[in-house]
């Protein structure tokens, strides 16, 4: 059988079908069959006389391999769908599907469904309804009409519900539908509505975010400067004021939010007492009220902090910070002793060099100085002959004329022709020395060095009128 030539004359007559609902689909096999010119037996004949699927099927288990099987077996897939022509119900053209997923009536099955399925959309007419159609037939004979009517229908349920989630809902579904505008005007007025009750910061956020450009923003704006500062003052904390500064570089409370702010920084690093916090109060506010104030405690705590650690790099700290300072003479003082003693301790040129550039009046400048030159003439000791070195070292002893000169001069030459005279010379001067000192100990370090000295009886004697509490 020719199924194209059925199928123009089956398209002919299903097209008519929707002014007469359906002319058997018998009438379009009768004019195949004259087209075809085809010779039928008997038994084929009857089955198409009779024309239902049972006939057709009894057919082709009768005659499996007859030249009929094709043609009967397209006559009953007809008769199938003529079937659910006539009924004309979902389940009807479901079973047509169901027996033909491949089948010639496909296409129109599907179409016939979509115009059921839309019909009765149409009767129940709600947005469930339309959703359902569409989920189904997104791309349908009705969708266009679908979606109209389910937008209508969501905006006048918005309209009813009046609230942000009915408008929320349709903004969802319809981000550029027909009621655009009316539906963003009435959705502006419920967020700012509802920013007023709330009255909260977050509340203005919100209506800010969603309207930037909104009619009701400068009153917004000035509500939630408002709110937020009433909140920074009840924090009362730095933070709080420094997010509202941030936020309001400009706004009406500026002026008192900076004060307050002040006056809660410096008495947080006041509370802390530590440098470092009244470091961070100057770099803050380097013109603050409390500046003469701040700068007086972070001095004192250097100053203290300098005499605890004892180093040269904390007074070095302290000078560097305040050069005019307040303690400048008791940080010179223990500088002064810092940088002596470790001259001692290191006991070379370069250091009591140091010492002597940086203190020329300074306490220990002499000891450092004849320090110094026993250095250098231990230095030259080895670049002088025996006898240079003497004579240097003897007009060094005369020039100076100190202890620590004659004691070098006697170390280095216990025998020399000068020797006992220097030896004179030096008990002498220890001797002053403990007369000017008048303490047991003074006199001690003379009967150390001088037991026998010619002053021994009258020191021993001096201690003990000391130590009696005579003198």
């Amino acid at each position: 059988m020719d199924h194209s030539c059925f199928s123009f004359n089956f398209l002919l007559m299903y097209n008519r079908k929707r002014a007469m609902k359906i002319i058997s689909v018998t009438s379009g096999i009768i004019l195949i069959t004259l087209l075809s010119g085809c010779s039928p037996d008997s038994a084929f004949m009857r089955s198409k006389r009779i024309n239902t699927v049972e006939a057709y099927q009894a057919f082709v288990s009768e005659h499996p391999d007859s030249v009929y099987t094709d043609e009967v077996i397209f006559l009953k897939e007809a008769a199938v769908f003529n079937t659910a022509m006539e009924t004309y119900t979902d389940e009807s053209f479901n079973q047509y599907l169901s027996a033909y997923p491949q089948g010639f009536f496909v296409k129109l099955a599907n179409q016939e469904k979509d115009h059921i399925l839309y019909r009765k959309t149409e009767l129940n007419h709600t947005i469930e309804a339309y959703a359902d159609y569409l989920k189904l037939y997104p791309g349908g004979k009705h969708a266009q009409e679908a979606k109209t009517n389910r937008e209508d229908l969501l905006f006048r349920w918005a309209k009813k519900e009046n609230s942000l989630d009915a408008y929320d809902k349709y903004l969802d579904e319809f981000p550029v539908g027909r009621y655009i505008d009316s539906v963003q005007s009435v959705r502006e007025n419920l967020i700012y509505q509802r920013a007023k009750d709330l009255n909260t910061v977050e509340a203005m956020d919100s209506y800010l975010n969603n309207f930037p450009d909104g009619k009701f923003v400068d009153s917004v704006i000035k509500i939630k400067e408002d709110l937020w500062f009433r909140k920074t003052a009840k924090d009362n904390t730095v933070e709080s004021y420094s997010s509202y500064l941030n936020q309001y570089p400009q706004g009406k409370y500026v002026e008192k939010a900076q004060t307050d702010r002040e006056n809660l920084w410096i008495k947080r690093v006041t509370d802390q007492n530590s440098i470092d916090g009244y470091n961070s109060y100057l770099n803050e506010f380097p013109n603050g009220k409390f500046r003469a104030k701040a700068d007086r405690s972070k001095e004192e705590l250097m100053y203290q902090k300098a005499k605890n650690d004892n180093t040269k790099e904390s007074m070095d700290n302290y000078l560097l910070e305040y050069p005019k300072g307040n303690y400048l003479a008791q940080i010179h003082r223990i500088r002064d002793l810092l940088l002596y003693q470790k001259a001692k301790k290191t006991n070379t040129i370069e250091d009591y060099d140091t010492y002597i550039t940086e203190y020329p009046q300074g306490e220990y400048i002499v000891q450092a100085q004849d320090q110094r030159e026993i250095l250098v003439l231990a230095k030259d000791k080895q670049e002088l002959t025996p006898e240079e070195y003497q004579t240097r070292l003897e007009a060094y002893a005369k020039k100076k004329n100190s202890i620590p000169a004659y004691t070098l001069y006697i170390q280095e030459f216990p025998e020399g022709t000068k020797t006992d005279e220097i030896r004179g010379i030096r008990e002498e001067l220890i001797y002053q020395r403990s007369k000017k000192a008048h303490t047991v100990k003074a006199y001690e370090e003379y009967l150390k060095d001088f037991p026998n000295g010619r002053y021994s009886k009258k020191v021993r004697k001096t201690i003990e009128n000391i130590n009696l509490g005579w003198e």
